[in-house]
Parts: C-alpha cells; structure tokens; sequence
C-alpha cells in the first residue's frame, strides 16, 4: 500500500525572483508539511522542500541551510521514488492553480488516492494523477 500524496499551493500574486508558489504537503490526509517553495530554475520548475535557515554563516561567509525533509529511500545521488512523487504532485497543484485564472488561486492534487474527499477548506481544484 502506498503513501497517499496531496499538495495544497498558494501562487504568488506578484513573484519577485524565481519563486513562483508556496506549498504544504498532505501525507495520508493526516500530516502536513508546511514549506515547500515551487522554484522556476534554469532547467524549469521544481519543488524545494522546506529548510530551516542556520546560527552561524560558513567558513566563506554565507548563510547556511539545513533540510527540514529528508527522504529515507534516496540512493547516494539524492534520487527518490518518494521525492519524484512529491515533485510531481506539488507541481500539478501548481498546474492547476494556474489553470483555474488567477495567479492567487489555491489548488491540489493527489496521488494514489481512489476517494478524494474534496471537502477540505480552501482546496479549490482536485487534480488526479
């Protein structure tokens, strides 16, 4: 049985920079993660997962940051079964959100979920995947 994935995403009304969103994941329907950012890098769109900002600056002076979510299925190179579903279900709440006509719309997505409820405050869009 597989982890049911939801992701409720505000979009930015005027976005400054490269992020375009902030996202709270839904695990289960019983955990929230609140922290995600949708980011439009060089090679596209992607989901960063939440980081708490550190005490001290590293040896060159800058800031340093630290993962708030790990994956525990991840391979030496960082890739993830679980985090590709996570990207991919936050991205498509971004997709619809978007689709829906304003910029400032929140909507959702959810995957390996067969009964969506869709009775949650806020959630304007359901997107099956």
């Amino acid at each position: 049985m597989g982890l049911t994935l939801s992701a409720k995403v505000n979009v930015l009304k005027d976005p400054k920079g490269s992020m375009r969103a902030y996202a709270t994941l839904i695990v289960d329907g019983l955990i929230e993660i609140n922290g995600f950012r949708v980011i439009e890098g060089s090679k596209g769109l992607f989901a960063a997962a939440p980081q708490t900002k550190g005490s001290k600056p590293d040896e060159n002076g800058k800031d340093q940051y630290f993962d708030d979510v790990r994956y525990s299925d991840a391979d030496e190179k960082g890739f993830s079964d679980t985090k590709n579903q996570v990207q991919s279900c936050i991205l498509e709440a971004y997709g619809a959100a978007l689709g829906e006509g304003t910029r400032a719309n929140t909507a959702t997505a959810r995957t390996n979920d067969p009964t969506p409820t869709g009775k949650r405050p806020g959630m304007a869009r359901t997107a099956q995947w």
